[in-house]
């Protein structure tokens, strides 16, 4: 049996991987700068059905709203540039622990009530979402 020669990297491999993480560093930044693009709308649904959309940036102060779904009461409060989930009275709470919402795409869910919250973006350089994974 013959040994297998031995492999070592190259000036040229450390160049292609250092262009590689420059690109991927670029991207990433050029994507965060793009989401916070544009005004916001929060966009209520309750069992899949909108029953509101509330354009954030026309909120001076922060306000409260209260939706009740299928016996669970929840509690949002809205601001100019935020969303956050503050009350739900829901067994597992998952939706008060996702914390502020503050860009496009961004979502609060509450499975058990059937009540979901989701940032659009308006402005015309808002980025449009392609694919949702995760």
């Amino acid at each position: 049996m013959t040994p297998s020669p031995k492999q070592t990297l190259s000036l040229w491999d450390g160049l292609v991987a250092l262009v590689i993480v420059a690109l991927a560093v670029g991207i990433f930044f050029w994507q965060t700068a793009a989401a916070g693009t544009g005004d916001l709308e929060a966009v209520i649904a309750i069992n899949g059905q909108t029953v509101e959309t509330i354009a954030l940036s026309s909120l001076h102060d922060p306000t409260q709203r209260t939706y009740t779904s299928l016996g669970y009461t929840l509690e949002l409060e809205l601001s100019s540039t935020a969303v956050t989930m503050t009350h739900a009275d829901c067994p597992d709470q998952d939706c008060v622990h996702t914390g502020t919402i503050t860009q496009a795409g961004q979502s609060i869910v509450c499975l058990p009530a059937r009540l979901s919250v989701r940032l659009l973006g308006t402005g015309a350089s808002a980025p449009e979402i392609d694919v949702v994974i995760g």
